[in-house]
């Protein structure tokens, strides 16, 4: 009889600590004014 195989423990693996986002990752709360694209000379499409 084969003898059941017995699981091999996987080793888990240390939880790295999530790093914080960076502030300046995410957009400010306040709306910023966008480019208007008729600003500056769109290059034309080929």
């Amino acid at each position: 009889p084969h003898p059941q195989p017995q699981p091999q423990p996987q080793p888990h693996p240390q939880l790295q600590p999530h790093p914080q986002p960076h502030p300046h990752s995410h957009p400010p709360p306040y709306p910023y004014p966008q480019p208007h694209p008729q600003s500056y000379p769109q290059p034309h499409p080929h």
